[in-house]
């Protein structure tokens, strides 16, 4: 069917690493931009959850989605074989595995996205459509055949699908209400007020208080919380009986990411069968009925996990990472070096609909010098990376003032920036969304080192070839598509593409939170080797303190739009 090295001393970092592996496999979405794509109208939305709730025994026997020998490959090459899984009404199935073991790629397959040049085959693949109202019986749609129609059918209304970055999976150009109007589908003779209503209805659902307010509001305007919030509620706008969720807590803090832990467990008991697709073994303990590990392509038993604590319910191989340890910052240089980066007194609000205004930075002050790492930690929605912003660039302060080396970066017009534009390099938290989807690494490479005059890799040949080696890459990837790399290569080729312009900064936003640990481990050590090399000063921006403390020589604490010094 068709459907769709730098070397180091790495015992520091592993005494500190918070075990909680991040995955960097591809991340897809429907055209358009959406986490779910809705066709068919369900009038009936506001009852659909009593039919859903078959017999015990009903959910035993018939599975919402039932998949046997399943198959994907790419250009010729298999990424995944003999997959069973069964997906039942009421439960969590996680899937665990190393970045780049297939585990995303699986679970877009399950919802005919699988993506450009895939190539899906199964000796079953039953989706069971909804019974009549009030009736038990349900007939099962075989998709094996992939037809469009097929998967029109499937997505939003049967099965909905939560990405691990809303900014790629949410139209970045439409409001949360728009996304969620669409999400629903038609539905005939309802009034605009009413849509409204049930869209509020569905952000309450996905655990956003006041949801009224943020109907107006589009997905940047929102923190990383806020936005995953708002992606499931599209998620699950035609109440669907199952629902697939590809690293959804990735990039989110602990406590926001425990939040949306629950709301997913919470769907699972109100009777929908969910797909976890995870690294993290800590969230996979605290939600999953069940762990199935995908490695060197293939899936196999990891054993039941019932919600305990993470030390009870950490599926095989987890008892095999040791306990975390406190880490000490890194050594800071001996001698005193320039300041190349001057944040004075910088702050930054924003008006969101309704007319509340939220202080995102309050008079933020520091300094970064040559060959320096400063840390930057904080929850969702603290303020971090608007503050990455507006040192990038890409805001305007409302007061205060951005210097580099000693000259104004911020408040200036582009054209006064355009210069220096090339010193402050961005490494971005998911480089797949930063990249054009339909141009090579080749490509993409060569439109940095050009400064965008020249975009043809044969002129940048050797270019590329030295900015994958410096990187640690195989020249090869060179005519591969970023969707087709695993997250830890497609954040290496991001490094790469900010290096391409020799810049003296480098603001690094959550640029590890979705990989796992042994990727994270290789793109810290890259980024120190590069910084020795280069005498790069580095913003490193996370929500996670110990892989901060690691990478870092000093560490600032943001919270409320505010800079304190970390404990």
């Amino acid at each position: 069917m068709v459907a769709h090295g730098v070397p180091r001393d790495r015992d520091r970092r592993r005494r500190g690493r918070r075990h909680a592996a991040r995955s960097g496999t591809a991340a897809a979405h429907p055209a358009g931009g959406h986490g779910v794509s809705a066709e068919t109208p369900d009038a009936s939305a506001t009852t659909r959850g009593n039919d859903r709730m078959l017999a015990a025994g009903d959910h035993a026997a018939r599975p919402a989605l039932s998949v046997r020998g399943l198959e994907i490959d790419f250009n010729g090459r298999t990424i995944v074989r003999g997959v069973d899984l069964d997906l039942v009404p009421g439960r969590v199935l996680a899937i665990v595995g190393p970045s780049g073991a297939g585990k995303s790629v699986t679970a877009r397959a399950l919802v005919g996205l699988a993506g450009a040049g895939a190539r899906v085959r199964a000796d079953r693949f039953e989706m069971l459509e909804r019974g009549a109202e009030g009736r038990e019986a349900r007939r099962a749609i075989d998709l094996r055949s992939g037809r469009d129609r097929d998967w029109r059918r499937v997505r939003g209304r049967l099965a909905g699908l939560v990405l691990q970055d809303a900014l790629v999976a949410l139209d970045p150009l439409r409001t949360v209400g728009r996304e969620l109007d669409e999400a629903m589908g038609r539905l005939p003779g309802v009034p605009k007020r009413e849509r409204r209503a049930r869209a509020a209805a569905l952000l309450e659902r996905a655990g956003l208080d006041d949801p009224a307010a943020y109907l107006g509001r589009r997905a940047d305007e929102l923190s990383g919380g806020q936005r995953q919030r708002a992606l499931i509620a599209t998620a699950i706008a035609q109440h669907p009986d199952i629902v697939i969720a590809d690293e959804p807590t990735a990039s989110l803090d602990r406590d926001t990411r425990d939040g949306v832990l629950e709301l997913l467990r919470e769907l699972a008991r109100g009777g929908v069968a969910v797909l976890l697709v995870s690294h993290d073994l800590d969230a996979v303990g605290r939600v999953a009925d069940e762990v199935r590990e995908l490695s060197d392509g293939g899936l196999r038993e990891a054993g039941a996990a019932p919600v305990l604590p993470p030390s009870a319910s950490a599926p095989r191989g987890a008892q095999a990472v040791p306990a975390p340890r406190p880490t000490q910052p890194r050594a800071a240089a001996t001698s005193p070096r320039p300041v190349v980066l001057g944040v004075h007194g910088v702050s930054k609000a924003f008006t969101v609909p309704g007319g509340r205004r939220i202080q995102a930075v309050d008079d933020a002050r520091l300094n970064l010098r040559a060959g320096e790492t400063v840390g930057l930690v904080g929850a969702s929605g603290s303020g971090k990376s608007t503050l990455g912003r507006l040192i990038l660039g890409l805001e305007r302060p409302d007061s205060g003032t951005i210097e580099l080396d000693g000259r104004s970066w911020s408040p200036a017009t582009e054209a006064e920036r355009r210069p220096m534009r090339g010193a402050v390099g961005h490494v971005p938290q998911d480089a797949l969304s930063s990249f054009d989807p339909r141009r090579t690494v080749g490509a993409i490479l060569a439109d940095a080192l050009s400064r965008g005059a020249s975009r043809s890799p044969r002129t940048h040949r050797d270019g590329i070839e030295a900015a994958l080696d410096e990187v640690a890459l195989s020249r090869d990837l060179a005519t591969r598509r970023p969707l087709h790399l695993s997250g830890g290569q497609r954040q290496r080729v991001a490094i790469a593409r900010a290096l391409a312009a020799e810049p003296r900064v480098l603001v690094c936003d959550e640029a590890v939170s979705a990989l796992d640990p042994a990727s994270t481990d290789g793109v810290l050590d890259l980024l120190e080797g590069l910084q020795r090399e280069r005498g790069l000063a580095l913003l490193f921006i996370s929500h996670d303190p110990l892989v901060t403390a690691q990478i870092s020589h000093r560490t600032l604490r943001m919270a409320s739009g505010r800079l304190e010094s970390a404990p």
